[in-house]
This record gives C-alpha cells, sequence and structure tokens, in this order.
C-alpha cells in the first residue's frame, strides 16, 4: 500500500501512473475520464502535510494559554493584597510608635504646667507680702508722724498753758514780786506736769492698740 509519508517533501506524479495503468487494464475508459482523474488528484507535499497536522493539533489541545493568564492575574492580585495588608499593619505600628511618645509628652506637660502654676502662685505671694510690707512701715511711718506732732503740739499748748497762767498770776500784785528764777522754776514745774501726762496718755494708747 502506498504511503504518504514516504514523499520526503518531492512532488509525485504516482497518481497520474496509476490511472494510466487502471485504463489500460480496463480498456473501458476514455480519455476524458482520465484527464478528470488526473486533474482531480492533487499533487501532495511534506509541507502541506506538516501544515495540516498542525492544524489538528491546534483544534483538539486545551487553551492552555488561557489558564496562564488566569494564573498571572491570580497571582498579581495576591501580591497586591499582600502588600495592603503589610501597608496597614505599617501603619498600626507607626500609630502605637506615636501613640506611645505621645503619652510621655503629655505627662510632661503637665509636669511643666504644674511647675509653672506653682511658680506663679510664689511670684503672686512674695509680690503680696512685700507689698504688705511696704504698707505696714508706711503706716508705722505715718503713725510715728503722727505721735511725733501730737507730742510737739502739747509742748506748745503746755507752754501756752504756763505762759497764760502766768500772764494771769503777773497781773495780780504778786507780779512785781516775782523774780526770774522763781518764774523759771513755775515753768519747769509746769512743763514736767505737762510731759507726764502726755506720756501716760500715749503709753495707754498704744497698750490698747491691736
Amino acid at each position: 500500500m502506498f504511503n504518504v509519508n514516504d514523499l520526503h517533501g518531492k512532488n509525485v506524479f504516482v497518481e497520474k501512473e496509476v490511472v494510466d495503468k487502471e485504463v489500460s487494464a480496463v480498456g473501458e475508459v476514455n480519455a476524458a475520464n482520465i484527464a478528470t482523474t488526473v486533474s482531480a488528484a492533487a499533487i501532495i507535499t511534506n509541507d502541506e502535510i506538516t501544515l495540516a497536522q498542525a492544524l489538528v493539533k491546534i483544534k483538539t489541545s486545551k487553551p492552555k494559554a488561557k489558564g496562564v493568564v488566569i494564573q498571572k492575574a491570580s497571582e498579581s492580585i495576591t501580591t497586591t493584597t499582600t502588600t495592603i495588608s503589610l501597608k496597614k499593619s505599617q501603619d498600626k505600628g507607626k500609630a502605637i510608635m506615636i501613640e506611645e511618645l505621645m503619652k510621655p509628652k503629655k505627662k510632661d506637660q503637665i509636669r511643666l504646667d504644674e511647675e509653672a502654676d506653682l511658680k506663679l502662685q510664689a511670684e503672686l505671694q512674695a509680690k503680696f507680702d512685700e507689698e504688705e510690707r511696704i504698707a505696714k512701715e508706711k503706716a508705722q511711718k505715718e503713725q510715728e508722724a503722727i505721735i511725733a506732732l501730737i507730742k510737739e503740739w502739747d509742748d506748745i499748748q503746755a507752754k501756752i498753758d504756763f505762759d497764760y497762767q502766768l500772764a494771769q498770776r503777773l497781773q495780780t500784785e504778786e507780779q512785781e514780786k516775782l523774780t526770774i528764777e522763781e518764774k523759771a522754776t513755775l515753768f519747769k514745774e509746769l512743763l514736767e506736769k505737762r510731759t507726764k501726762h502726755f506720756a501716760a496718755k500715749a503709753a495707754k494708747e498704744k497698750r490698747n492698740k491691736p
């Protein structure tokens, strides 16, 4: 039997020879039948056979390329998901770190605020104490000035009283009999009496002072 694979890429006209032999043997086929048979026979090459086999393989094979594309898409999606998860994890870690850093800062800020408040209170208290001290010193000086003024006034008043009493006595008949020494002695007695009186009064006021 004739095998097509034995052609090895050469043009073969076997069909024509076979037809000629069949015509001579039978003797009933005319020239028109021979031409029709020859025209119906194809010139077969090795390339045409290879192409036909390739077409058959393509039709019967599975679409592996499509499966590969799907697999790549799946791997891409998986990688993207992993990246997002890592990013979220990193963001979470950063948030925890920021929160941990903020806690000491908040405590330090509270401590600094408390120290600032205490310092401000101390400054205000010191200022208040200084103002109070100045006010007390001023009041003390004013009091001393008043006391000195009163004493001075008392001395003046005592002298006035003495002069008045002396004038009354001088108006008497004995005015001519009083010597200078007697007048001086009398004035001294009146002055001492007046001084003792106001000294006792000032001491009493000082004891009654709160």
